[in-house]
């Protein structure tokens, strides 16, 4: 499973990147508004809430 973390603080972004990472999962992460919405533009979500 691919996940998008989306955290403005840089230092929580990585530990919870890291810690998905290590559980298995493949992470893209962004602190900055921009980036997640040309991320998620670009990606074919599995479902949405």
């Amino acid at each position: 499973m691919r996940l998008l973390i989306a955290e403005d603080e840089k230092a929580l972004n990585n530990v919870i990147a890291k810690r998905l990472t290590a559980e298995g999962y493949s992470v893209d992460s962004t602190a900055r508004r921009r980036s997640v919405l040309l991320k998620w533009a670009n990606t074919t979500p599995l479902f949405s809430t």
